[in-house]
């Protein structure tokens, strides 16, 4: 695990910010598979360790081993279908306990945008911090479908958008929000409402099958590559 410590002293001619800025570039460009490693990466840009170092050293193998691979997009008979995944993993970062929401949003089987984000407040239960993750994901769709509308594309409602917990899924049943926390409220309301007018239904999928675990946190190899070449992302 990459936690905080001091200041590294074998770390002032090692040029750990200028890689982690690029490493970045590439994952936000077109490698959702890295998103997660280089977002905990970025988390240690004033303090960065050897092990830091390491593991950023890590990911830039990876991609030397994947340098062919990339989102594709192939076309397909019909019209355009969109869908999404929503996933979180309470609780993990061990500096502050944040959450980290890990987003999908995919048109035709191929992904259009992905995030893995770490929340900006500590969720006191998972439910809260599915809840989180439910409004960004979804706020994503509003804009997708938006950007679709404005080019004559039509979407038919509702996008369904998968999740592993039952506990998200609640969400939208439950008659009033449970946290007392203000910012929690406002994103119960905003993914209940969404859901009240048929714009997005929420679906349960077995975790083997939720393409954003990868983006929440560290998975088996086997699972992880499993779960990346179903996100369309492989060799142009």
């Amino acid at each position: 695990m990459l936690n905080c410590e001091e200041k590294d002293p074998n770390m002032e001619n090692r040029p750990y910010r200028s890689l982690a800025g690029s490493l970045l570039y590439v994952a936000t460009g077109a490698r959702p598979d890295i998103a997660f490693a280089v977002g905990r990466l970025s988390r240690h840009l004033k303090k960065p360790s050897e092990e830091h170092w390491n593991a950023a050293i890590r990911v830039l193998r990876y991609l030397k081993s994947t340098a062919t691979h990339g989102i594709c997009y192939r076309s397909k008979p019909g019209g355009l279908k969109l869908s999404a995944f929503s996933n979180t993993d309470w609780g993990s970062d061990k500096d502050n306990r944040h959450s980290t929401s890990g987003v999908m949003v995919m048109v035709n089987d191929s992904l259009v945008i992905f995030k893995s984000k770490l929340q900006s407040s500590v969720s006191l239960s998972t439910a809260e911090a599915e809840c989180v993750a439910l409004s960004l994901c979804i706020h994503d769709i509003m804009c997708t479908k938006s950007l679709l509308m404005k080019m004559k594309v039509k979407i038919d409602a509702p996008v369904i958008v998968y999740e592993d917990n039952q506990s998200g899924i609640a969400i939208a049943k439950i008659k009033g929000c449970q946290s007392r926390a203000r910012h929690i409220d406002i994103r119960y309301y905003f993914v209940r409402d969404r859901v009240k007018a048929k714009m997005i239904q929420l679906e349960h999928i077995e975790t083997k099958f939720q393409l954003a675990d990868f983006l929440t946190k560290a998975i088996s190899t086997s699972k992880f590559q499993s779960l990346v070449a179903k996100t369309s992302v492989g060799d142009f």
